[in-house]
């Protein structure tokens, strides 16, 4: 399964969202210079790489979509069916 394909790439999303606020909402990295700078560069690393993986995401979804156009075909989705057979 391409690790990029839709619905099956949102909960790694969703966990490196979940880092990038950690360390944005991190009150212990405040208290000292150098770990202010040390947040900052972790965060601007992390909403980084996450700007680029949105970004290949939804070029894997136009291009899956346009595949899918192109065949007269349609993409079937079951929400709330979360075993990794029926994500593709």
């Amino acid at each position: 399964m391409n690790t990029l394909s839709f619905p099956a790439v949102i909960p790694r999303l969703r966990q490196a969202m979940n880092t990038a606020s950690e360390i944005i909402n991190c009150e212990r990295c405040l208290r000292d210079a150098f770990s202010s700078i040390q947040n900052v560069q972790s965060a601007t690393a992390v909403l980084a790489a996450l700007a680029e993986r949105f970004h290949k995401v939804l070029t894997e979804i136009d291009r899956e979509a346009q595949e899918l156009e192109d065949e007269a075909r349609k993409k079937p989705l079951k929400l709330g069916d979360v075993n990794p057979e029926n994500l593709r």
